[in-house]
């Protein structure tokens, strides 16, 4: 053990046992082993051993080979077919009705008839609806639903009230059965 204690000696056997595992690693043979004490150099050859043709290699299947272009690149990309896409659901909308234009509201034919008028200053007309009686002059309000607004010798005008739209009761158009009345020296 006394070739050990010194630095070459030591870095002798390393660097042998670094070619012993380099060749069992790299070529599979290990080289011849050294004799312990010799101061001879050791040779280590890099180069591979002469290329000896392999009977068994049938270079012809290879050659074959090169004329074929059944070889698929494989740095193209391949997509997957994208998955199919959901079914379209159509719902239904609901269309609006046009229908003809509505016409304004108008106001009720007029429920008061007339029976008479006087003129003593201020001129006054005795109206009825139904059973019930009224006395009127220009600007009366009746039942808060009509205001007479003029008196005329063929007409009397009202408002509406609800809708401010103007109504005419005519003064001669009463029915065949009442009794004819002059009534323009009631009216004046």
């Amino acid at each position: 053990m006394k070739l050990l204690k010194s630095p070459k000696a030591r870095l002798s056997w390393l660097f042998l046992v670094l070619i012993a595992s380099a060749a069992l690693a790299f070529g599979g043979k290990t080289p011849p082993a050294p004799r312990v004490g010799s101061s001879e150099p050791i040779s280590v050859s890099a180069a591979p051993p002469e290329s000896v043709p392999d009977e068994s290699l049938d270079l012809s299947v290879l050659k074959a080979r090169e004329g074929k272009k059944d070889v698929r690149d494989v740095f193209v990309e391949i997509r997957p077919e994208p998955p199919p896409s959901p079914p379209i659901v159509r719902k239904e909308v609901p269309v609006a009705v046009v229908s003809e234009p509505v016409a304004p509201p108008q106001a009720p034919p007029l429920p008061l008839r007339y029976l008479g008028g006087m003129n003593n200053g201020v001129q006054k007309v005795f109206l009825a609806k139904g059973e019930t009686s009224y006395t009127a002059a220009v600007s009366d309000v009746i039942e808060n639903t009509y205001r007479l607004e003029e008196i005329t010798e063929d007409a009397l005008e009202f408002t509406y009230l609800p809708l401010n739209q103007r109504q005419t009761l005519n003064l001669h158009s009463e029915p065949e059965s009442w009794p004819s009345r002059d009534r323009s020296k009631l009216l004046r």
